[in-house]
């Protein structure tokens, strides 16, 4: 009985787990995109002095 409680726990653990690998691999290739888009505009138009 116990044992079984256990693998739930621990199967829903590694889900969790994964949600946040998935959350955080995400937030890293959005964080990414925008600072390549930032730096291709800046790249593009560059400020006149």
């Amino acid at each position: 009985m116990q044992n079984e409680a256990l693998k739930a726990s621990s199967s829903s653990l590694v889900l969790l787990r994964r949600l946040l690998m998935v959350f955080d691999l995400c937030l890293a290739g959005m964080a990414a995109l925008g600072l390549a888009l930032y730096l291709g505009y800046a790249l593009l138009h560059p400020e006149k002095f």
